[in-house]
């Protein structure tokens, strides 16, 4: 009977509507505490894992230098004084071979523990420790390794206490829901919905829903919560936004001081370079000559190196444009193999070169590119061989038309079977003496293997300690015209470039050349080498004086610089071209003589129109071609 009288008053409405309340409003509240408890779990995951993202690279920087210099005792005293801060449970330190050269707060004779591979914040979890490993790079070498301990124990106390804390709140909130909710129900429904909405919003992916409504008892209390949590995910996706445009801007102004260091480092190597081909054209003694050669082979050392930072850097930052031009590729071999076989005789080597088959040779692709990669592995098959010789062969492949195979094969000291695999990485070399014994920045066969994939091509090696090594990759390209078909549609095209005020007198006694150039060295150099060449030349020292000479005087070419005070070379141009427009003038030659070597530089060039770009700094050779080649296309046009 008891029984039967307990369960009559559960027959009524209210009974069974604040039963299903009561119920309903357990549910809602476990899954908003379970929900909560779920964000602020993953909060607290990345609070840890930003806070190793913090950590690690500060402790790894501070040992980069000891442990290059293998000061293991100041290795020791940055582990004792990191293992002090909060969060820190252990700092272990390894060289390149696995041996332990400091320790802090790990048992030396234990072995040391595997990194995880995530962060495990459940009540279950066993020592609160998460273990991680990074290793100690310099310059992209590898100079050890570090182990390192987080401890979590705060971290799964706060997360007890917070679950203890919405545990009681949700225990409170149905007790006292049952006491008022038939007097409060519909109030008490209504903060429901609104949890309801928004807890279904950031089920649904919206991490920053509309806020709850507040109060100050538990339900308000929740809301609160909720709400201040979804402010805290919204800070955090900011923070990101914002951290990802400063890594955009951060990324820019690395390009910006590229650019800029290498119009600073090429001006005055332009200097160096250009005023010792000047002085070697004199009437030196023996030794004067041999001091003077040894300046230009390292001058020209340098510029190589200053070159393959540059390249890398492009590569590096996506920035690498391909051309696609026509050339002759049997006539690209034979330049490119002269100046390398006059280096290799130097040592007494001899460069076979081999064709297979019959090669049509016209083609379209990248030549620049292309001499690229065989200046850069013929180099280094001169390199690194003492003794013997060097083969260079190309083939047609059968299989794919217009699809090129080349071979670079030497006697030289060859490369392990185990360093292989990685002589394409960045500034990686065989073994630490083969930079002491031959040198390099190791980025060469880095940007080759870039290029050739980027041209669409593969690389492959085959190598042998004391037999040498053999270089091979293949690169598709499309098929061109002959030379010959080129050379009869010149004239009509030279006829169109033909300077203003230019006359078969002009011809005769050389070009009148204007250059425009603000730095007095590079100011000495040109007008010496454009003098030398038998051609007048006539100087501006900066853009706007240049565009005024431009102007009155006629000009069969103009040298520019980008770079120069009052007006810059671009504003120059394109005032230049403007005022040809106007007045209906043959277009003048602008050739730009620049220290800016970025691709954004030459297509800066392009855009103002300029017809041609010759990068400081240059050889003699290089801008008597350019003046003997204007010359040409002058008498053409005649």
């Amino acid at each position: 009977m008891k029984l039967v009288s307990f369960s009559l008053p559960m027959r009524s409405v209210r009974a069974r509507f604040l039963l299903a309340a009561v119920v309903v409003e357990a549910v809602m509240l476990t899954l908003l505490v379970s929900n909560s408890l779920r964000l602020m779990n993953s909060y607290l995951v990345e609070q840890v894992e930003q806070h190793a993202r913090q950590i690690t690279p500060v402790l790894t920087a501070a040992t980069i230098a000891p442990m290059a210099q293998r000061d293991y005792a100041t290795v020791q005293s940055v582990l004792d004084e990191s293992l002090s801060q909060k969060g820190v449970s252990y700092l272990v330190v390894v060289d390149t071979q696995n041996n332990r050269v400091a320790s802090s707060g790990w048992p030396k004779d234990q072995p040391l523990p595997k990194p995880d591979s995530g962060i495990d914040l459940s009540l279950a979890a066993g020592i609160p420790v998460h273990h991680v490993q990074t290793p100690i790079l310099m310059f992209g070498q590898r100079l050890g390794t570090m182990y390192m301990g987080l401890d979590l124990s705060h971290i799964l106390a706060a997360r007890k206490a917070l679950l203890t804390q919405g545990a009681l709140i949700a225990a409170g909130e149905l007790a006292m829901s049952a006491l008022l909710l038939m007097v409060l129900g519909l109030w008490l429904t209504r903060h429901l919905v609104d949890l309801t909405r928004a807890s279904r919003e950031v089920t649904a992916g919206n991490l920053s829903p509309a806020p709850v409504n507040e109060g100050d008892d538990e339900l308000g209390q929740l809301g609160a919560a909720f709400n201040a949590m979804s402010r805290t995910i919204k800070q955090r996706v900011q923070d990101l936004v914002q951290a990802k445009e400063q890594a955009e801007q951060s990324n820019h102004a690395k390009s910006d001081f590229l650019a800029t260091m290498s119009h600073e480092i090429r001006t005055p190597m332009n200097g160096i370079m250009g005023m010792t081909d000047l002085v070697l054209d004199t009437r030196l003694d023996a030794e004067q000559r041999e001091l003077l050669m040894a300046v230009k082979t390292s001058a020209n050392a340098l510029l190589g190196i200053i070159n393959e930072i540059l390249d890398f850097s492009k590569i590096e930052a996506g920035k690498v444009e391909l051309e696609a031009i026509e050339f002759d590729l049997e006539q690209l071999l034979r330049h490119c193999l002269a100046p390398l076989r006059a280096r290799a005789e130097g040592k007494g080597l001899k460069i076979e070169s081999m064709a297979s088959g019959t090669l049509d040779t016209h083609l379209v692709g990248d030549p620049n590119r292309l001499r690229q990669v065989l200046n850069n592995l013929i180099g280094n098959a001169i390199k690194f061989t003492s003794r013997g010789g060097i083969t260079v062969g190309w083939e047609c492949r059968a299989e794919t038309p217009h699809s090129f195979r080349f071979w670079i094969s030497d006697t030289g000291i060859g490369i392990p079977e185990d360093k292989q695999g990685s002589v394409f990485e960045a500034f990686t070399q065989a073994d630490n003496s083969t930079t002491r014994n031959y040198g390099g920045t190791g980025l060469g066969l880095t940007i080759s293997s870039t290029l050739v994939h980027l041209m669409g091509g593969k690389i492959q090696l085959v190598s042998a300690v004391g037999k040498g090594s053999t270089f091979e990759f293949t690169l598709p390209f499309k098929p061109g015209r002959p030379l010959n078909t080129l050379v009869l549609e010149a004239p009509a095209q030279a006829s169109a470039l033909a300077p203003h005020g230019t006359d078969a007198s002009t011809q005769a006694h050389g070009l009148h050349v204007l250059l425009v150039e603000d730095h007095p060295i590079n100011q000495k150099l040109a007008l010496s080498l454009i003098e030398r060449a038998g051609h007048r030349v006539t100087l501006a020292h900066n853009g706007e004086e240049g565009l005024h000479l431009a102007m009155q005087h006629p000009f069969d070419l103009v040298l520019m610089d980008m770079q120069m005070p009052v007006m810059d070379g671009l504003e120059a141009t394109r005032a230049i071209r403007s005022h040809e427009a106007a007045h209906k003038l043959a277009r003048l030659q602008i050739v730009a003589m620049t220290a800016n070597a970025m691709p954004s530089d030459r297509q800066a060039c392009d855009d103002a129109g300029m017809d041609g770009f010759l990068s400081k700094p240059f050889k003699a050779e290089d801008l008597r071609d350019l003046l003997r080649q204007t010359q040409e296309r002058l008498a053409v046009a005649q």
